[in-house]
């Protein structure tokens, strides 16, 4: 037995070399594996895991660009209600998304476009991105913000006729942009009050420097400012409480003063128990009266007589 395990410690320790061996081999090509990676080995064991590193100019950021969201406003628009002589104009109907109302030019400038979003952008592309009016000439393919939602200064408001609110109202815009100059644009906006269903857009003129466009809807009329109660309803509500306070102020009068109980203690009690008939004879007597007027001043009706 002795020499049998004399002879095969030779193979027994070459048997501990090769597993060994073969140890390390399958460590070393752990990335190979399933297995995750143990916390001792080499850094670079991680590297084929992670993405390599490319230098910005490879990135093409049109790509994110296109994937991103529609233009939205970001910025504060231009005030959307002003009160002018006891009247507010609130504009706020006639916003709608992006990108808004699109027109043509007028007569020979049909070629020109529009995009017109009263308090919201208008048009699509990235130049209008803060464009409540946005104009492009002809067959050009740029885009000009000449009327701005939050650039300064605000729009200027004013009263076509001062004497007439209804006759309408403009909001003067300085804040735009044009290509082809370095002065600012001027776009003014009129509104005019028309109880239309829908809202009508119409450029008026146009010449490089001042645009005109008319807008026709039911939000350019005035309402009366300060949202109080009508005259109708301050009656009503008048009536209600002269009312509450006559008869719980009749009730408790009558009940502690006269020492009245029940009914009684209403206030003119008497009166509200003849009313009825009261009413019913003033109806007779109306009825009695057209019948009289309608068949001649000699043919009495029977309830008129029996009135009598």
């Amino acid at each position: 037995m002795t020499m049998m395990l004399t002879t095969m410690r030779p193979i027994i320790l070459f048997a501990c070399i090769l597993a060994v061996a073969f140890a390390k081999a399958d460590g070393s090509l752990g990335l190979q594996s399933d297995e995750r990676p143990n916390e001792g080995e080499s850094a670079s064991v991680t590297l084929p895991l992670t993405l390599p590193h490319q230098p910005d100019s490879i990135i093409d950021e049109s790509t994110f660009m296109h994937e991103s969201a529609p233009i939205t406003l970001g910025a504060s628009s231009y005030p959307l209600k002003y009160t002018s002589g006891g009247h507010v104009f609130d504009l706020s109907p006639l916003t709608s998304s992006p990108p808004g109302t699109h027109k043509n030019g007028p007569g020979s400038q049909s070629q020109d476009e529009y995009y017109i979003n009263v308090g919201a952008v208008a048009g699509s592309d990235s130049a209008c991105s803060d464009a409540t009016v946005c104009y492009k000439y002809g067959f050009q393919s740029a885009w000009n913000p000449i009327a701005k939602l939050s650039a300064t200064p605000a729009p200027t408001f004013a009263l076509v006729n001062s004497a007439d609110v209804k006759a309408g109202f403009t909001l003067t815009f300085t804040n735009g942009d044009y290509a082809s100059g370095s002065t600012k644009p001027t776009t003014v906006l009129t509104f005019i009050c028309q109880d239309a269903s829908a809202p009508t857009y119409d450029v008026k003129s146009a010449d490089g420097k001042t645009w005109k466009i008319s807008i026709t809807a039911k939000a350019a009329c005035p309402h009366a400012s300060g949202g109080g109660l009508s005259g109708g309803w301050v009656f009503v509500i008048f009536v209600l409480v002269a009312t509450t306070v006559y008869v719980m102020g009749g009730c408790l009068y009558k009940h502690y003063r006269v020492g009245t109980q029940g009914m009684e203690s209403c206030p003119n009690i008497d009166f509200w128990r003849k009313l009825p008939g009261l009413v019913k004879d003033g109806c007779r007597y109306f009825i009695g009266k057209c019948r009289q007027l309608v068949g001649g001043k000699s043919q009495e009706s029977s309830e008129y007589s029996e009135f009598k």
